[in-house]
C-alpha cells in the first residue's frame, strides 16, 4: 500500500494534528480504538485527527500512519490538544514526559485486543493516581478530549524510577501468579 493510501480519509503530508490516536506496536489489532477516532474525527469535522494504527485496520475518517517516530512524535506534540493511547506502560510514559495527560484506552484481552488484563490493571493503577484519563468507552474518551487537563510538575514527581520498577516487578509477579 502506497503511503498515500495509508493516509485514511486526508493525506496528511504536514503530518500535524490536534488529536493523536496510537494503537502502539502490539502484534494484535485494536480495530476499537480505531472506531473511536474515526468517530471523533466525524463528530469533529474542523479538527485535525491523526491515528497511528500499527497492525489494525487504518482509519476511514481521520488521517492515518501505520507507524510514527519519537521525532514524529515530539513534533506532533507541540500543537496537540490530546492524545488517545492503549495502556502500555511505554507510550504512556513517553506522553506523560512531553506534559500530556494522556486519555487512555486499555486493550481488552476478553476483547481479543491482547493476552492478558496487564494493560487493564496498569491503568487502573496510573488511573488512581490521577496521572492519566481512563476511557473504557467512546463516550469517556470524547468526555476527556472535551477538557484535556495539562500534567503538572506534582504529578510528574509521582513518577520516579525507584517506585515504578517496584510497581513493574509488583505487577510481573501478580501475571506470573496468575
Amino acid at each position: 500500500m502506497s503511503e498515500t493510501a495509508s493516509m485514511g480519509k486526508k493525506d496528511n503530508r504536514e503530518l500535524c494534528a490536534d488529536y493523536l490516536f496510537m494503537v502502539g506496536t502490539h502484534h494484535m489489532p485494536f480495530d476499537r480504538l480505531i472506531q473511536m477516532a474515526d468517530r471523533f474525527a466525524r463528530e469533529n469535522p474542523d479538527a485535525s485527527v491523526l491515528v497511528q494504527y500499527g497492525t489494525s485496520q487504518p482509519p476511514k475518517e481521520a488521517n492515518g500512519r501505520e507507524n510514527l517516530s519519537h521525532q514524529e512524535m515530539d513534533a506532533l506534540a507541540e500543537n496537540l490538544k490530546g492524545v488517545v493511547l492503549p495502556g502500555g506502560p511505554s507510550l504512556m510514559m513517553e506522553w506523560l514526559r512531553r506534559g500530556f495527560l494522556p486519555v487512555i484506552v486499555p486493550r481488552d484481552p476478553e476483547l481479543g485486543e491482547h493476552i492478558d488484563t496487564h494493560q487493564i490493571r496498569f491503568s487502573d493503577f496510573m488511573g488512581e493516581r490521577s496521572l492519566i484519563a481512563l476511557a473504557h468507552d467512546y463516550g469517556q474518551v470524547k468526555a476527556a478530549l472535551a477538557e484535556p487537563q495539562p500534567v503538572s510538575a506534582a504529578q510528574l514527581d509521582k513518577i520516579d524510577s525507584a517506585s515504578a520498577v517496584r510497581a513493574f516487578t509488583k505487577l510481573v509477579a501478580s501475571l506470573l501468579a496468575d
